[in-house]
C-alpha cells in the first residue's frame, strides 16, 4: 500500500440497535450522501423520533442535514426529534476545493441511560491524531479522555 500524506479523517461505529429489525449491512454506519457542493458521511449514537419505517436514526439525521442545507441549521430540528441522544460525528468534503471537516455533537437528555452519561463523548490524544469516541471506549482503556462539550457542534 502507498505510503498517505496529509491529514486522514476516519469515521469507525459499532452499533448496537433496540431493534433487532434493523440488524443488517444496509444499516451500517457511516452514511454517506453527495450534493453538488459536498459529500457527506454521518454516524449517529442515541435515539430520534420519526416515522420512516426500516430506517435508522442516522438516515433520518444525515437526510434532514441535506434537506436543510448545514449542520447549523439542522440541529435545533435533530434536537427537538431527539429521543434519547443525539451524538453526531460528521465527515464532509468540499467538492471545489476537496478539504475535508471531522465535526461533532454530543446531546442528550437527562432522562437518557445513566442521566445520559453513557452517551458523554471523549477527544483524546492518540497516534499522532485526535479521535472523538463515546463513554465506551473511554471506561475501557483510553487515557487522557477529555469530555467534550455538551451541546457545542465542535470540529478537529
Amino acid at each position: 500500500m502507498p505510503a498517505l500524506d496529509g491529514k486522514i479523517y476516519a469515521i469507525f461505529h459499532a452499533r448496537q440497535t433496540s431493534n433487532k429489525k434493523l440488524v443488517d449491512s444496509i444499516f451500517s454506519h457511516p452514511f454517506f450522501a453527495a450534493t453538488d457542493s459536498e459529500l457527506l458521511f454521518l454516524a449517529h449514537n442515541g435515539a430520534l423520533k420519526f416515522s420512516y419505517p426500516n430506517k435508522v436514526s442516522s438516515e433520518f439525521a444525515l437526510q434532514e442535514l441535506v434537506k436543510q442545507g448545514s449542520l447549523e441549521k439542522v440541529l435545533p430540528l435533530l434536537k427537538e426529534k431527539t429521543k434519547t441522544a443525539l451524538n453526531l460525528l460528521i465527515l464532509q468534503i468540499s467538492r471545489s476545493n476537496r478539504e475535508a471537516t471531522l465535526s461533532y455533537f454530543n446531546y442528550y437528555l437527562s432522562t437518557a441511560k445513566n442521566g445520559g452519561e453513557y452517551y458523554d463523548l471523549y477527544t483524546a490524544n492518540l497516534y499522532g491524531g485526535t479521535a472523538v469516541f463515546s463513554s465506551t471506549l473511554k471506561y475501557n482503556g483510553i487515557d487522557g479522555a477529555r469530555k467534550v462539550e455538551f451541546d457545542m457542534l465542535k470540529s478537529l
